[in-house]
């Protein structure tokens, strides 16, 4: 029988460190569901159902459980450290009674495989129940946790901690941009979700006309208060699509303003749009590069991450740095013209979701086989 015909379980394990680890784990998930059309999904994680609702097609079941603490947020671009090392300090090492219930349910539904976009939780619990575990990452928590200064006097055991839970995945895929290159069974580029409707149809949809020039402008996961947003300040010929700024679709003549879990697929917009106005964050990048749309990207301060993703886009994309305080004070709104010269770039290059796809495909009838 091709093994690609036969029914097989996954379940995925997913940091709710914002959406962009979701974004990833969707994109693997569409991927491997065209690959194997049989396969079902199981995910554990505390990110809204909404969002998997939004982002896949392919049939999943969804456990609301808490597999991750990441980092707790202030804002979109302010992380409150002593509070995340509070967190953890509660979170780790993981309850044995919780390994416990989730081997058993991992076994009871025949997972053949663990995927953890960088939750150690999934990676102790395939341990626990004799199934394979791939850890997907462009960073891990112990890489992060180590260049806090804060974890540096009383963190130390929980960088530790999770170096030694990380390194027992069976297989690790590295994803680019990658924050520190280790021993892993693959690398890949960066990984995506891919739009479904054309930019014509969205324009049309959001009303905005063919010569206006459309920005997305997102801070990804993280709630943010626009108040300071001077609208009267966007030229005319520009429409801001605000992603994440209302609780209700609300349209003006110079933005529409989205709420999170609105109907508008998130890389439909991007493919839609002649620029992007963002916090740097994986997932952004991500579906910018393979869209080739121009980036004006907002660093993190104090995140290392962001430093690696911000020499990424200046090496391999097409944008400018918005400076945190430019963001606040609107001056950005003065560098579009310098964005919107910027070319859209033609990627010729399979989607890194497609690559980490065929990897795990490959080892799914190899385990059977045991």
């Amino acid at each position: 029988m091709d093994p690609n015909r036969q029914k097989v379980q996954f379940a995925f394990f997913v940091t709710p460190h914002g959406f962009g680890h979701a974004a990833r784990t969707a994109a693997v998930i569409e991927a491997l569901h065209a690959r194997l059309p049989l396969a079902e999904f199981a995910l554990f994680t505390t990110i809204p159902q909404w969002f998997f609702d939004n982002s896949l097609t392919a049939p999943f079941v969804y456990y609301n459980v808490r597999v991750d603490i990441g980092l707790v947020q202030k804002t979109p671009l302010i992380a409150d450290h002593a509070r995340t090392l509070d967190e953890l300090e509660r979170f780790l090492p993981f309850d044995p009674a919780l390994i416990d219930r989730l081997a058993d349910q991992l076994a009871g539904m025949s997972c053949a495989m663990v995927v953890c976009d960088i939750a150690p939780l999934g990676i102790v619990a395939a341990m626990q129940a004799g199934i394979p575990s791939v850890l997907v990452e462009n960073f891990t928590w112990d890489w992060v946790y180590a260049g806090l200064a804060d974890f540096a006097k009383g963190g130390g055991h929980i960088i530790d901690y999770l170096a030694l839970v990380y390194a027992q995945a069976d297989y690790r895929i590295q994803t680019e941009p990658l924050c520190k290159k280790v021993s892993a069974d693959q690398v890949v580029g960066p990984v995506s979700r891919t739009p479904r409707r054309s930019a014509g149809e969205i324009r049309g949809q959001l009303a905005v006309a063919e010569d206006v020039r459309m920005v997305l402008f997102t801070m990804g996961g993280v709630a943010q208060d626009y108040r300071f947003l001077d609208l009267d300040a966007v030229p005319g010929n520009v429409h801001l699509v605000i992603s994440g700024g209302s609780d209700r679709v609300r349209t003006e003549s110079r933005a529409t303003w989205l709420p999170m879990d609105s109907d508008y697929y998130h890389p439909d917009l991007m493919h839609a749009s002649d620029a992007v106005v963002a916090k740097v964050g994986y997932s952004t990048l991500a579906e910018a590069f393979n869209s080739g749309i121009p980036f004006g990207y907002i660093q993190r301060p104090g995140f290392q991450e962001s430093e690696i993703l911000a020499g990424f886009i200046d090496a391999h994309m097409h944008g400018i740095r918005v400076p945190v305080d430019a963001f606040y004070n609107g001056n950005w709104i003065r560098q579009l013209d310098r964005l919107f010269a910027l070319p859209r770039i033609i990627r010729n290059h399979p989607n890194g979701a497609e690559q980490i796809a065929v990897f795990i495909a490959d080892k799914i009838p190899l385990q059977r086989q045991k």
